[in-house]
């Protein structure tokens, strides 16, 4: 699909569920840097690449055309950023939710081009987005249990291993994993809370949606005003309700699997459907 016909699809999404963006002033200000993506060997990396960033203290998007309609899906979730992308620099608030604000319009969006006659490619990203959600978790647990580790017992070693979570058959291999990442990026960390949370709450807050479509309106709500609120209004915002200060008690993690549960029987249809 070439660039026009993607512009004009994102542009009827935006109007059709009332979100006021122009993506055509987004595109005419160089906001929206398009660029044709290198191949190399026969290999794309940029099918799926996308970047919301500050560009010499001016707010900007770099997005690939690889002439796909999925390229306007990545489109979509960059612009999403944008669009609660402060002018200076991200809020710790606004970190930890502006990934789980993107993929929850990533998703809303996919189940747009349903309508539009497009579901096989639809169904196949968002088939594609689970099984990153899936490898983000992954990578999230062997970080996280050995940072929790460390938090608890102020030493890392295989005995307070043992001692923390009543098994040692897996220590040396996370200790592996987790010096590769952090070595890899000394952000691992931080970005591993960024993607557990944003699969688990875009996933939360698409299937709300997908239940109740006024539910649009609370996310509309908290991207628009990401940047005023306490993490835990955030969470309220979207009827994560909190109790004693404990952001994910029972009723809201109950909210969350059941999401989930409700997400992969609409996977599990498709791939029926593909016979897979």
């Amino acid at each position: 699909m070439d660039f026009l016909d993607k512009i004009e699809i994102i542009s009827k999404f935006y109007k059709d569920s009332n979100i006021n963006i122009d993506i055509n002033e987004i595109v005419n200000s160089g906001i929206l840097d398009i660029k044709i993506p290198i191949i190399e060997n026969g290999k794309n990396d940029y099918f799926c690449f996308g970047k919301n960033h500050y560009l010499q203290n001016f707010k900007s998007i770099t997005v690939y055309n690889n002439g796909l309609l999925t390229d306007s899906i990545i489109w979509v979730h960059e612009i999403s950023h944008y669009r609660n992308q402060p002018d200076t620099k991200r809020t710790q608030e606004n970190n930890l939710l502006t990934e789980s604000l993107a993929f929850t319009e990533e998703l809303i969006y996919i189940d747009y081009l349903k309508t539009l006659g497009f579901e096989y490619e639809a169904n196949g990203f968002q088939y594609l987005l689970f099984e990153n959600f899936h490898h983000n978790l992954s990578e999230a647990y062997k970080l996280l249990k050995i940072y929790v580790l460390y938090k608890k017992t102020c030493k890392v070693s295989e005995e307070n291993y043992k001692f923390l979570y009543k098994n040692s058959y897996e220590y040396d291999y996370f200790i592996r994993e987790f010096n590769k990442m952090i070595k890899n990026n000394q952000n691992a960390i931080f970005v591993s809370v960024w993607y557990l949370l944003a699969s688990m709450l875009s996933i939360y807050m698409y299937i709300s949606y997908k239940n109740n479509k006024e539910f649009i309106e609370k996310i509309k709500l908290l991207n628009d005003t990401l940047n005023e609120l306490s993490f835990e209004k955030c969470l309220n915002m979207i009827d994560l309700n909190i109790y004693d200060g404990n952001y994910f008690n029972e009723e809201n993690i109950h909210k969350i699997t059941f999401a989930f549960e409700q997400y992969k029987d609409e996977l599990r249809t498709f791939l029926k459907i593909e016979g897979r």
